[in-house]
């Protein structure tokens, strides 16, 4: 089969964009099992290559209502059996989903979490203006709607979307999981020297207070005072729309400046370091379509995790012997976080050791491809 996948701005599969790295791993997957892939994408960015994979950029003009000629004209010189949209909200998109429509394409749509509640509060009236605009005939001449999660899965009902919704989840590929032999375990004690000794916890993703539900996990630890000179929290990644100076102020107003450290984004190996060194993984986020990538990587280590239950996916977090799954409130974080505190060493160990087992079991790209392939040959 030709699958031709389409997005906005540079595939890079060391971004903290999830989209990039899905689009990256999801076309990469598809070639090795023989299909023919290709990856088009809108981007003044060098090209970025994709085993496997024909890539190519196309610089979009700055309305974005109009696309290059020779877009269109390269993907009829593909003729493909299946275009993939990703993202929503995306004139472009709209632009290419129309003229996939008048030369019968069939296409797919994954919105990445673009329908959450907290995607949908932002720029809320544009939102609702461009779907009544735009959206109508982009949705119901689609083939069938991909969903990463159950939770997205959730939201493209509420939206009030009417095509057949199929979920093929995130998933980890163990050959791009550096060998722990070869990371540094002391990583954080050498760049962090406060850290050492203690039990670190660690978040790693974009710096978005809201979403992440970061206030509440400063909260939650602020209440850890009795055991609190034993722990630390490193928030890791890249700031959000000019929150961080939010973020610190919260620190200090919560008296937590020898307790948090806040970091920019870490890539590559140096981003596996502070996995491999810290000690347990939290993401306490308020809203996720699906397992995000930094708590696929942190599992894919050998990290025990404290998540919300704003992540869902089957039962697989419902089992203890991997995580700690908590309410999104401080009640339930501080439970989790209090859980950990305590816990052994030894205990975490083999927490880790469990999650680390079961994450490539169930969440391989193969499963995800094949998923999406046997949507495919009932709808067509």
């Amino acid at each position: 089969m030709k699958i031709l996948h389409f997005l906005l701005g540079r595939c890079n599969p060391n971004s903290a964009n999830g989209v990039d790295k899905a689009a990256y791993y999801l076309s990469k997957a598809q070639a090795e099992k023989g299909h023919t892939v290709y990856l088009f994408s809108l981007t003044y960015k060098s090209l970025i290559p994709i085993p496997g994979v024909n890539v190519q950029n196309f610089k979009s003009p700055k309305f974005p209502f109009r696309l290059p000629s020779r877009l269109f004209e390269e993907i009829s010189k593909v003729s493909p059996d299946l275009v993939h949209l990703h993202s929503v909200f995306i004139p472009q998109n709209i632009i290419v989903s129309r003229w996939l429509i008048s030369r019968k394409i069939p296409y797919i749509i994954t919105p990445h979490g673009g329908l959450t509640r907290s995607a949908l509060k932002k720029s809320r009236f544009v939102k609702l203006l461009f779907h009544k605009l735009f959206e109508r005939n982009f949705w119901n001449n689609a083939l069938y709607i991909h969903a990463i999660g159950e939770s997205e899965s959730n939201c493209i009902l509420d939206y009030g979307i009417k095509k057949p919704v199929v979920i093929a989840p995130h998933a980890i590929d163990p050959r791009e999981i550096p060998d722990r032999e070869l990371l540094d375990k002391k990583y954080l004690e050498k760049n962090y020297p406060v850290t050492k000794n203690k039990r670190v916890f660690l978040f790693l993703g974009r710096l978005d207070m809201s979403t992440k539900g970061l206030d509440i996990l400063l909260e939650s630890f602020a209440k850890l005072r009795e055991s609190l000179k034993n722990n630390m929290l490193i928030l890791t990644g890249p700031d959000w729309r000019g929150k961080r100076t939010s973020l610190e102020k919260l620190i200090k107003d919560l008296g937590l400046q020898d307790n948090v450290i806040v970091t920019g984004p870490k890539f590559g190996i140096e981003k596996f370091n502070l996995i491999h060194s810290a000690d347990i993984f939290v993401h306490p986020s308020r809203h996720e379509a699906a397992i995000p990538f930094s708590v696929l990587e942190a599992l894919s280590i050998g990290k025990p995790c404290l998540i919300t239950t704003s992540i869902s996916f089957k039962n697989f977090f419902e089992n203890k012997d991997i995580c700690r799954q908590v309410d999104t409130s401080i009640k339930g974080i501080l439970e989790g976080l209090e859980y950990f505190s305590t816990c052994s060493k030894e205990d975490i160990i083999i927490m880790g050791e469990m999650a680390r087992k079961k994450i490539f079991l169930e969440f391989s790209w193969e499963n995800t491809v094949n998923s999406l392939d046997i949507a495919f040959q009932k709808k067509c």
